[in-house]
C-alpha cells in the first residue's frame, strides 16, 4: 500500500478525475491512506474544479468529500465544497447527509447545513430555509417555488402537513391522504401507510416493552411518528434533505422529544450506534432503507449486541423491489418468521411483502459451513433467461450464415399497377405504431422506475437503447430486404415486435424490461423497409413526396395519440396495460401481412445487385449526401433529447404530473404535424422547388435553435422550456421531408441500403448525445440541458450549407432545382436529370 501511495503522489497530476476520486475514496474507506496522500489527492481535486480545467463531475466531488470527511480533513473539505458550489456542481442530499454525520465528531454540523442551504438556495428555497432553521411562516413564504431539482413531492407534503393540527393522529392521516391523492397523477409517496401501518402496530405490540425503537430509512417521518407512540425512536436517514423535512414534520406533530434523526449511511452509522446509545438496547427494528442493504445491516445489528432478546425485526418492500439475500438470511438464522402479503400503499393491485422476525439471543443457527444464497435467489434466473433468448437469435444467425440467405421471390406483377389503398394504409399505420411503441410509456417513466427498480438514467436509457438498436439493426434489415425481399423481413420484424412488446408488459424488473426493449428495437428495424417499399410502389417523385409526407404525418399522429393513451392508461389502470394493447396490435399486423402482403422488391440478378450495393455505398458516402444526412441527424438530435427526458424534466424538475407530461408531448406532436402542413402550403403558394423548400425549412431550424438558446437564460421557468421545445417541433418534420426526398432520389436503385444508413445516422448519434444530456440534466440542471438540446438546430444549417456547396460542385448538378410547377425557372426545356424532380405538392 505504501508503494501505491508513493506512486500516487508522484503521478497525482496525471490522474483523471474518476481515477483520482476512486483512489482517494478507497484509501479513506480502508483507513490505509496517509494524511499527506489524502491531502494531495484532495488538493488536486480542487484544482480540477476550477474554471481553467472544470473536469470534475458531481459524483467525483461526492466521493472526494466523503473520503476527506472520513479522514477528518475538514479545512480541505470546506474548501472543496465551496469550490463545488461555485462551479455549480449539484451534490445530492445523500452526500450532505454523509458529511453531516462525519461532522458530528468535530461538532461542525452547522457548517454542513450552511453549505447545504447555500447550494439549495436557487433550486429549492424551501429546503434552504429548512437547513437555516426557519420557522413555519418563513417556510410557507418560500413555498411558492418548491423545487426544480428533486424534493418537490416531499415539500408539497410538508406544506400539506403544516396546515393540519399539531397532533400525531392528524399529521399521520394528512400524510396518508396526501399519498392517496398523488396516485391520481401517477406519483407515489414511499411511506408505510394503510395496511403496512397496521402490520407495524401489530408487530410493535409483541415486542418487549423496554428498550428503544430503531428505524433504518426515515424518509419524511411517517413511520417514525407511528413508532414513537410506544417508545423512543432513533431513526437513520441517508439524505439530508429528507431528514430536514422529516424533522419539521415530527416537530409539527409535537414528537421531537421522542424521535432522534441521525443522518448518514447505515454502513457508517450502525457500527457507531452502540457508542452513541451508551448501553440502551433495541427492542424493535423497522428496516425501510435500500433492500440490497437489509442483510448486511442485519448482520451488523446481530453482532453489535444492541438487540434485546425477543426483539422484533420488521422489513418492508421485501418483494418489491425485493431483498432475496435478506429473506435467505432470516430463514437461515431465525426460528420465528412471518411473511405478510399485502398491497403496496396507494398502489392498488401491486403486491408486496413485509417480514416479521423475532430475535432470540444465543439461538441463531450457525451451519457448519457459511452458506451463500442459492444462485436462483441471488440472480433470480434473469441471466439464464436472457441467455436463452439471445442464444436463440444467435442460432438463427448461424443457420443463415451456414445455409445462406433464402432466394428472393419475384416481384409481384401488381406492384407495377401501383399501391393498393389498403396496403398504403397498412404501411402508414405500421409506421405510426412504431413510434407509439416508445412514446406511449414516456409519461410513465418515473412510476416505471419505481416499479422496475430503475434509476432516472437507466429509465431514460430504455428509450435511447431502443433507437440505437433499431438503427444498427436497420442496416441489416433494409440491406437484406434488397436481397431476399421485403415480405420475409416484414413478417419477421412484426412477429418480433409482438413478442417483445408482450415481454415489456410482463417485465418484473428493469433487466427484463431492457432485454424486451432490445428485442423491440430489432423489430422496429422495419422502419427503413417501409421507406424502401414506398420507393418500390411510387417511382414518381410527386407521388413519393406526398406518400412520405403522409407517413410522417401518421408517425406524428402516433406521437400525438400514444402519450395521451399511455398517460391515461397509467393513471387510471397501469402502465402495463398499454403494452398489452400494443402486443395485440402487432400480432394482428403480423397476421394481416402474412395474408395479404406481396413481394414488392425489384428483380436484380446477383451480380448486378452486388455492383449496385458497392456503388450505392460510395454514392451514400459522397460529400453532398453525407452533409444531407448530418443535417437530418442534427434535426433529430433535439427530438431524441426531448423524448428521452421529458418525463423527468416535467415531473422532477418542474413538478408536473404524468398527465401534464402527456399533454406536453401532445402539443409537440400537433405542432410537428402543423409544421408539415404549413411547409406544404407555403411551397404550393410560392411555387418553390424541393431545394428551395429545404433551404426555407433549414433557415427556420436555425432561428428556432437561436431562440431556444436565448430562452435557456430563463430555464427556471416552465414557459421558457415549453416555448423552446414547441418552436423546435414546428421545424422538425417540415425540414425532414424535403431533406429525405433530396437524399433518396439519386439512390433509387439501392433504396433499402440508403434508408438504413439514413436511419442509423438519424438515431444512433442523437441517442448517444441524448445520454450525455440526461447526465447533464441530473448533474447540472435544466439550463445546461436546454442549451445542449438546442445545439442541433444551430449546427444543422451549417451542414446544409455544405450539402448545397458540394451539390453544385458536381457535374450537371440540377438536383431539386425544379419548381412546384415542374419547370426550371431558368430553362424552357428541362434537362433529363431534372424531370424526375418535377414536384406538384397538390
Amino acid at each position: 500500500m505504501r508503494v501505491i501511495q508513493r506512486e500516487a503522489l508522484g503521478k497525482v497530476l496525471q490522474f483523471r478525475p474518476d481515477a483520482l476520486c476512486t483512489l482517494c475514496w478507497s484509501l479513506a474507506r480502508t483507513a490505509t491512506g496517509t494524511a499527506r496522500t489524502l491531502e494531495a489527492l484532495g488538493r488536486r481535486g480542487e484544482e480540477l474544479l476550477r474554471p481553467a480545467q472544470d473536469s470534475m463531475r458531481a459524483e467525483n466531488v461526492s466521493m472526494l468529500l466523503e473520503a476527506l470527511s472520513l479522514s477528518q480533513h475538514w479545512s480541505l473539505c470546506w474548501s472543496l465544497l465551496d469550490a463545488s458550489i461555485a462551479a455549480q456542481r449539484r451534490l445530492d442530499g445523500a452526500c450532505f447527509g454523509q458529511l453531516h454525520f462525519a461532522a458530528r465528531g468535530a461538532q461542525m454540523e452547522r457548517s454542513v447545513l450552511q453549505r447545504f442551504a447555500q447550494q439549495m438556495q436557487r433550486s429549492s428555497p424551501m429546503i434552504a430555509a429548512l437547513a437555516e432553521g426557519a420557522d413555519v411562516e418563513e417556510l410557507m413564504a418560500r413555498a411558492r417555488s418548491l423545487a426544480r431539482h428533486g424534493y418537490a413531492k416531499e415539500l408539497m407534503l410538508l406544506q400539506h402537513v403544516l396546515r393540519q393540527k399539531n397532533q400525531v393522529v392528524s399529521v399521520c392521516e394528512a400524510m396518508e391522504s396526501f399519498g392517496r391523492g398523488l396516485q391520481v397523477s401517477s406519483k407515489w409517496l414511499k411511506i408505510a401507510g394503510g395496511a403496512k401501518a397496521q402490520v407495524l402496530q401489530s408487530a410493535m405490540a409483541i415486542s418487549p416493552a423496554a428498550g428503544i425503537t430503531l428505524e433504518l430509512g426515515t424518509y419524511c417521518g411517517f413511520s417514525a411518528l407511528h413508532l414513537a407512540k410506544r417508545s423512543r425512536v432513533v431513526t437513520i436517514e441517508a439524505d439530508l434533505g429528507h431528514a430536514l423535512i422529516a424533522q419539521k414534520v415530527i416537530e409539527h406533530a409535537g414528537m421531537s422529544h421522542k424521535v432522534e434523526i441521525i443522518t448518514g449511511h447505515t454502513e457508517d452509522v450502525l457500527p457507531w450506534l452502540p457508542q452513541h446509545l451508551a448501553g440502551e438496547m433495541v427492542s424493535f427494528v423497522f428496516m425501510d432503507q435500500r433492500g440490497s442493504r437489509y442483510h448486511e445491516d442485519l448482520e451488523v445489528l446481530k453482532s453489535s449486541g444492541l438487540l434485546m432478546d425477543k426483539a422484533v425485526i420488521v422489513a418492508d418492500n421485501v418483494l418489491k423491489p425485493g431483498s432475496p439475500k435478506f429473506l435467505w438470511s432470516i430463514v437461515r438464522d431465525f426460528d420465528q418468521n412471518a411473511i405478510v402479503e399485502l398491497e403496496e400503499y396507494a398502489m392498488e393491485q401491486v403486491k408486496d411483502w413485509m417480514t416479521v422476525s423475532i430475535f432470540r439471543a444465543g439461538s441463531i443457527k450457525r451451519p457448519m459451513l457459511e452458506m451463500e444464497p442459492p444462485e436462483h435467489i441471488r440472480e433470480l434466473d434473469f441471466e439464464a433467461v436472457v441467455m436463452v433468448l439471445y442464444g436463440f437469435l444467435l442460432m438463427l444467425i448461424t443457420v443463415w450464415l451456414l445455409r445462406g440467405l433464402p432466394k428472393k421471390a419475384p416481384q409481384d406483377a401488381s406492384v407495377k399497377d401501383g399501391c393498393p389503398r389498403s396496403w398504403l394504409i397498412f404501411l402508414c399505420t405500421t409506421y405510426g405504431f412504431i413510434f407509439c411503441t416508445t412514446d406511449q410509456y414516456v409519461p410513465s417513466l418515473p412510476q416505471m422506475g419505481v416499479d422496475l427498480s430503475g434509476s432516472q438514467g437507466v429509465m431514460s436509457a430504455t428509450v435511447q437503447l431502443n433507437f440505437i438498436v433499431k438503427s444498427i439493426a436497420g442496416l441489416v434489415t433494409a440491406g437484406i430486404s434488397d436481397h431476399i425481399g421485403r415480405r420475409p423481413v416484414t413478417l419477421i420484424c412484426l412477429s418480433l415486435l409482438a413478442f417483445a412488446t408482450f415481454g415489456c408488459a410482463c417485465a418484473p424488473n428493469i433487466n427484463w424490461f431492457l432485454a424486451s426493449r432490445f428485442l423491440q428495437g430489432l423489430g422496429e428495424a422495419l422502419e427503413p423497409v417501409i421507406y424502401a417499399a414506398c420507393r418500390d410502389y411510387f417511382s414518381k417523385i410527386e407521388e413519393r413526396i406526398m406518400v412520405i409526407s403522409w407517413i410522417k404525418l401518421i408517425g406524428i399522429t402516433g406521437q400525438i395519440v400514444a402519450p395521451i393513451f399511455g398517460g391515461f392508461a397509467s393513471a387510471l389502470l397501469n402502465w402495463r396495460f398499454s403494452f398489452f394493447c400494443l402486443a395485440v396490435v402487432w400480432a394482428a399486423s403480423a397476421a394481416y401481412a402474412a395474408r395479404y402482403m406481396v413481394e414488392s422488391c425489384p428483380d436484380n440478378d446477383d451480380a448486378k445487385a452486388e455492383g449496385i450495393y458497392l456503388s450505392g455505398i460510395w454514392r451514400i458516402l459522397a460529400p453532398a449526401s453525407l452533409c444531407n444526412l448530418l443535417t437530418q441527424m442534427c434535426a433529430m438530435t433535439s427530438f431524441s433529447v426531448f423524448s428521452a427526458n421529458i418525463g423527468y424534466v416535467a415531473q422532477v424538475s418542474y413538478g408536473q404530473s404524468s398527465i401534464a407530461t402527456a399533454t406536453i408531448l401532445l402539443v409537440w406532436a400537433v405542432l410537428d404535424a402543423l409544421g408539415v402542413g404549413v411547409m406544404q402550403s407555403i411551397r404550393s403558394a410560392c411555387g418553390m422547388s424541393i431545394l428551395q423548400t429545404g433551404r426555407f425549412t433549414v433557415v427556420m431550424m436555425a432561428l428556432s435553435g437561436i431562440l431556444s438558446m436565448v430562452l435557456g437564460i430563463y430555464a427556471e421557468h416552465l414557459w421558457s422550456y415549453l416555448i423552446a421545445c414547441f418552436s423546435q417541433s414546428l421545424c422538425l418534420a417540415a425540414a425532414l421531408v424535403p431533406l429525405n426526398v433530396l437524399y433518396s432520389e439519386p439512390l433509387e436503385d439501392c433504396a433499402g441500403l440508403a434508408a438504413s444508413v439514413e436511419l442509423t445516422l438519424k438515431y444512433v448519434p442523437p441517442c448517444l448525445y441524448s445520454m450525455i444530456c440526461t447526465q447533464t440534466l441530473i448533474n447540472s440542471g435544466v439550463q445546461s440541458y436546454m442549451n445542449l438540446q438546442s445545439i442541433g438546430y444551430v449546427a444543422g444549417p451549417v451542414f446544409y450549407i455544405g450539402y448545397e456547396v458540394f451539390q453544385r460542385l458536381q457535374p450537371n448538378a440540377t438536383v431539386g432545382e425544379t419548381n412546384a410547377g415542374g419547370k426550371d425557372p431558368d430553362n424552357s426545356e428541362e434537362p433529363e436529370n431534372c424531370k424526375s424532380f418535377d414536384v406538384n405538392p397538390s
